[in-house]
């Protein structure tokens, strides 16, 4: 049906090519010529997935004022859908460590918080690492921030909307560190002067935006950093380095209860 056979609202017909407009990012991520997120490359793939055709005089001055302003909305939207972590697939890789874990003993505990930070953040990344949108949201954050202070506020959405999914991923982990904090009896460390609550919540502001720093490298890099730790029965482990480094933030700030 063409878009002339049924006339569709504003709201409607942007939802639909902008839709159209982040799976084609997500099945062949950002080529660097701008045509890669034209008009007619989305138009095309809108008819092709879902048989709704559409035109540039439909959309152009009706939706979007340029192409330009177009292709940040799609980007916008991008990011604001970027990677959600797979929360049962981390519950899986974690419920693998309870299932041996000795939470009894001070020292069970100890090591519990190590593996859980090893297997758990490593499966987070793993994730992400798979992820265009991760990639994404590091790529245009950079390209953003290279320009001129006056044309930055063209993309005001744009920075909100990956400002908006940086504070998705805090919220999730205040709630990650509450947890393991509850079934660890961990607190944090008194002379740091903050209540239990505070603790929690700056363990997840570091690690979010030590997050942030493995997508910026994740947009040129082919897999994960590793990095070989001696564990406590003389054994080798390999750990991913944002797992290494999410953990020794961890350890640091906390205190465990008797």
């Amino acid at each position: 049906m063409s878009e002339t056979q049924r006339r569709r609202s504003r709201e409607e017909l942007r939802e639909l090519v902008l839709d159209a407009a982040y799976r084609l990012l997500d099945d062949n991520g950002i080529r660097l010529e701008p045509s890669s997120i034209s008009y007619q490359r989305v138009f095309d793939h809108l008819e092709a997935t879902t048989g709704v055709t559409t035109t540039r005089g439909s959309v152009h001055e009706r939706i979007w004022s340029s192409q330009a302003e177009f292709q940040r909305d799609v980007l916008g939207r991008a990011i604001e859908t970027l990677h959600r972590p797979d929360e049962d697939a981390t519950a899986r890789a974690v419920e693998t460590v309870l299932a041996t874990a000795d939470l009894e003993t001070l020292p069970g505990r100890r090591q519990a918080l190590r593996d859980l930070n090893r297997v758990g953040v490593a499966e987070e990344e793993r994730q992400a690492w798979e992820s265009v949108q991760a990639r994404l949201v590091a790529a245009v954050s950079a390209v953003v921030s290279t320009l001129p202070r006056e044309e930055r506020a063209d993309y005001a959405d744009l920075m909100a909307a990956a400002r908006a999914n940086q504070m998705m991923r805090f919220d999730r982990n205040v709630e990650l560190f509450s947890a393991l904090a509850t079934l660890l009896r961990t607190t944090v460390r008194p002379d740091l002067g903050l209540t239990h609550d505070e603790g929690v919540r700056m363990c997840a502001r570091v690690v979010t935006l030590h997050f942030e720093g493995a997508f910026a490298r994740n947009t040129y890099s082919d897999q994960p950093a590793t990095i070989d730790v001696r564990a406590a029965d003389g054994t080798l482990e390999t750990w991913s380095l944002l797992a290494w480094g999410a953990y020794k933030i961890v350890e640091w700030i906390s205190v465990f209860e008797d």
